[in-house]
């Protein structure tokens, strides 16, 4: 403090977190046989993927507030401010065992293949350091206007730059200005009543995490080779130890080319940040006499709006769709060649709205396959528009009524509690997708293709309509306290993920990991609309949790000594939290859809019962 009515305050962090997932060992794949198998996985390998082999994030934070106090038509306290992060993140992933192989029937193989067959090897390989900044300025101010009246008024703009792993930006936003706006009123100006509300936008960045998928040098290749059987053509698969023994290779597709891809190319020219606007509107009435003296309760509104979201999508049938429409000569055969789209390459954009893309029209990749310069790469910038990329806009809303409840500790004991009467509602969760457990942030399957919004709207995952929590101490002497913790909540909303038939979406994906919402889960296993969060609820929850604290020593000159026992989950509720969510098994494009029989099966319970020990010491 440099003067009474002039503070100024810094703060320096560095957090570095090293990760490391503990899969199954490389040298054991993931192998699954539709033919001799009937799609079942003949080796015990890390079959999600690919898994981090090694990582580290770093977090290098910068702030300063300048505090001013003046008075000015009223009180105003004013706050200066500046923040900065660093954010440095490496990663070295790939799927257990190197590759991923599934063995196909011949129908299912590119042309040639002899009757055995042929094994689908997905390969993927990503390794790098990549870099990111943001930074923010703000100024709020805190203004006693009148004795019973309290507003807040307040401005942030933050910017954000992210680059890839050989240094060049490929996202890079300014000026993103946010309001902030409250008030506190006391109407009888009694200290009884109290009304207060506040609005404000919330930009949000993206995570570190995108630019390892979206802008790193990630090798990502799709074989196909012939198979080698024992016995005839639906015999088992002939292995050479962990590994099949693999024949002539009849085609290879690079999903992602060697090397990082040219940064203009990763994200729309006109990206815009994703945001949330929220407004909250509530009551609180304290007591003053009577039994409930001195407790108070409250009501409030929650309101919040995702106004904006970065996504990626397969831009490849909308590039289709703006040849076709200007007469532009795309792809190896001319205008609108169906075959560009199935290069499926991938883009940072705003869903709902056109997008201004730099892409190579003849499907020339930035490097070729042994990751030097591609001579023939010519990339330009077109205008997509909202119709070319047929994407609806995000829609996200959150909504919640929420009653509280106080009695404050007075040394001997103290309560408080809440209940919650939410919704959340939408076609998008938002950064990840805890559907199917996607963490990939701003890069999930959400808008990949547009046939993955059919259906998409609806309840959100973490719709959980009633919450209730309660919490109380008490502390008999200067020994020992108590405190116990209880929530109870409501299950969240499921629907079904499949794929949407060629009948509803011509251009609908037919390979890969369901993504939409038609399951076979109809009479006779018929394909049947199951949109989001129409399929099912899992059950309540209840959760007790129980804190004793000792105090073993104090003294106001050395300190004191305290001890504490945590138990979560004190009666050891397994309710379940997730249940699987994808009702198809994977199938390729020749074979018929097939119930998943682990649909609606649980995928995570409560944590169960855990005792914590702690010693602290306070000097």
């Amino acid at each position: 403090m440099f003067t009474d009515w002039f503070t100024l305050s810094a703060l320096y962090g560095r957090q570095e977190n090293a990760y490391l997932d503990y899969g199954d060992p490389i040298s054991l794949p993931g192998i699954r046989d539709y033919v001799a198998a009937g799609g079942n996985y003949i080796t015990a390998g890390l079959h999600a993927g690919p898994y981090n082999l090694e990582g580290e994030d770093i977090r290098e934070t910068y702030r300063v507030d300048g505090d001013f106090y003046v008075s000015l038509f009223g009180d105003h306290h004013i706050r200066v401010g500046y923040d900065k992060e660093d954010l440095t993140s490496s990663a070295r992933s790939a799927y257990s065992g190197g590759a991923l192989y599934y063995a196909l029937a011949q129908g299912d193989c590119p042309a040639g293949t002899p009757a055995a067959g042929c094994v689908e090897v997905l390969t993927f390989a990503n390794n790098g350091v990549f870099t990111a900044e943001q930074t923010a300025l703000y100024v709020q101010d805190s203004w006693d206007i009148l004795p019973n009246l309290t507003l807040q008024l307040g401005v942030r703009n933050d910017k954000y730059d992210y680059k890839n792993v050989d240094g060049e930006s490929y996202i890079k936003v300014d000026d993103q200005w946010a309001p902030r706006l409250g008030f506190n009123w006391d109407p009888l100006d009694d200290g009884v009543n109290r009304i207060y509300g506040s609005f404000g936008d919330y930009y949000l960045p993206i995570a570190t995490n995108t630019s390892i998928r979206a802008s790193s040098g990630e090798v990502y290749t799709d074989e196909y080779f012939d198979a080698s059987r024992t016995g005839g053509a639906t015999g088992p698969l002939v292995l050479n130890g962990n590994y099949p023994v693999l024949g002539t290779r009849r085609q290879i597709d690079y999903l992602s080319p060697p090397g990082a891809p040219d940064p203009r190319t990763v994200a729309e020219a006109d990206l815009k940040p994703m945001f949330e606007r929220e407004f909250v509107l509530g009551y609180e009435h304290s007591f003053s006499d009577g039994m409930f003296a001195d407790w108070s309760a409250g009501v409030r509104y929650v309101n919040r709006n995702l106004e904006q979201a970065i996504e990626d999508t397969a831009i490849g049938d909308a590039i289709v769709r703006y040849c076709v429409r200007t007469n532009t000569a795309c792809g190896q055969t001319g205008v609108g060649d169906s075959n560009f789209a199935s290069i499926f390459p991938y883009v940072l954009i705003n869903p709902g709205d056109g997008a201004s893309v730099f892409i190579d029209l003849q499907g020339d990749t930035r490097t070729l396959a042994d990751g030097s310069a591609n001579p023939a790469y010519n990339p330009q910038q077109i205008q997509l528009t909202a119709d070319d990329l047929k994407l609806p806009a995000v829609e996200r809303t959150y909504q919640a009524l929420e009653f509280t409840f106080e009695r404050p500790f007075d040394g001997l004991w103290g309560l408080q509690g809440s209940y919650t009467l939410s919704e959340s509602k939408g076609n998008y969760e938002g950064a990840v997708k805890s559907d199917i457990g996607q963490t990939d942030t701003s890069i999930t399957q959400d808008y990949d293709h547009s046939a993955n919004s059919l259906g998409a709207y609806g309840y959100l995952p973490n719709d959980h309509r009633h919450t209730v929590k309660l919490f109380g101490s008490y502390a008999p002497n200067d020994f020992f306290s108590v405190g116990a913790n209880f929530t109870a909540q409501s299950g969240r909303y499921y629907g079904c993920l499949g794929r949407v038939p060629v009948s509803v979406d011509p251009l609908a994906p037919q390979v890969g990991t369901p993504s939409g919402w038609y399951c076979p889960i109809g009479a006779n296993n018929a394909v049947i609309s199951t949109p989001r969060g129409s399929q099912g609820q899992t059950d309540w929850t209840y959760q007790l949790d129980l804190n004793m604290n000792f105090n073993l020593y104090q003294s106001e000159t050395k300190g004191a000594l305290t001890a504490s026992i945590d138990i979560f989950n004190v009666f050891d509720n397994d309710e379940v939290t997730r249940v699987v969510e994808q009702g198809l098994v994977r199938t390729s494009a020749n074979t018929a859809n097939a119930r998943a029989p682990y649909y609606g099966l649980p995928r995570s319970y409560q944590s169960p019962r855990t005792v914590r020990f702690g010693l602290r010491y306070r000097f």
